[in-house]
């Protein structure tokens, strides 16, 4: 969680969790794991003194590259393990790459799906003769932590020299969001959402991109929710198969008039047709209940979208 919210988004999350039953304990490190006198886990030693009785110890290790081939063969690794692969993805034998959670990439091993993809198609590129390197990917994430929403997307934690943090921290609705600007406010640089991650779908495409009205309204309730209209068409819409806003107008403009059929256009697989969120909310004008075409799509070639049936006079 650190690594993906601040303080505020934090301690809001820990009330959150706390509500639903739940002691959280943070600050503190275990020093000792203390046997009971069945012989099982029955005492957590903490670092200030304390104790937790359990019944139960679990433990939550984040990611642990398998390079247990790599390290037989002989291949550089990482300093906490993950083969160690350069921006072509080749490990320290020029003979042998690496992608995914097994390798390590200028210190990091990613634990997502769209950086592995985005390695292989770097080794697919270089195995044809092409140039493409790996310089990175994106690490924005949504998920739910015991039922409550929570994300974050680009600089969330505002290191950008000059960046401006716009927030509203509503403890008693439950809810936190933070977007990061650049220094001129004109520029999202990222985002923090807990509680609610409704925005998430809309603001991470925004990324890099101008902020589309006034900052404070795109995290506020009933502020005024950005549209698919407002997205560049360099956004991705599904991060997983690095589908952009473009591609899925070009989809509509080859042919594609609801939702199914949009689905796999970009990305013909399976998993990826079941979790890209192309779905119709994706592409709803704020206020509408009408699905919105494309801003690229010309009115001769817009989708024929289902609407609401209009009310009797």
């Amino acid at each position: 969680m650190p690594a993906q919210i601040d303080e505020g988004a934090g301690s809001l999350l820990k009330n959150l969790v706390a509500d639903l039953g739940v002691s959280v304990h943070t600050g503190v490190a275990t020093t000792a794991v203390e046997p009971g006198p069945h012989g099982r886990a029955a005492r957590l030693v903490l670092d200030d003194g304390g104790h937790l009785d359990t019944d139960l110890v679990v433990f939550s290790v984040g990611i642990r590259p398998r390079d247990d081939l790599a390290r037989a063969c002989g291949l550089d690794l990482g300093e906490r393990g993950g083969i160690a692969i350069d921006d072509t993805c080749t490990t320290s034998d020029a003979r042998i790459m690496a992608v995914g959670e097994a390798a390590n990439h200028r210190g990091t091993v990613y634990g997502l799906i769209a950086p592995g993809n985005a390695m292989a198609e770097v080794v697919a590129d270089r195995l044809v003769g092409g140039s493409a390197t790996f310089t990175g990917a994106d690490t924005s994430t949504k998920l739910k932590l015991m039922g409550v929403d929570v994300a974050s997307f680009g600089d969330a934690h505002g290191r950008t020299p000059g960046a401006l943090d716009v927030v509203v921290n509503d403890a008693a609705g439950g809810r936190y969001a933070k977007l990061v600007l650049s220094d001129d406010a004109t520029t999202l640089l990222g985002g923090v959402l807990v509680g609610d991650a409704t925005a998430y779908a809309t603001l991470r495409p925004l990324v890099g991109s101008p902020v589309p009205g006034d900052p404070l309204a795109l995290i506020t309730p009933d502020g005024g929710a950005v549209g698919a209209d407002a997205l560049p068409d360099h956004a991705q819409i599904c991060s997983c198969n690095a589908v952009t806003k473009g591609a899925v107008c070009e989809a509509i403009h080859s042919g594609c008039t609801d939702v199914p059929a949009l689905r796999p256009a970009p990305a013909p697989e399976p998993a990826a047709a079941r979790a890209c969120p192309c779905s119709s909310n994706s592409w709803t004008r704020p206020g509408s209940s009408s699905p919105t075409p494309c801003a690229n799509t010309s009115p001769s070639r817009a989708p024929n979208w289902s609407r609401p049936s209009a009310p009797p006079a």
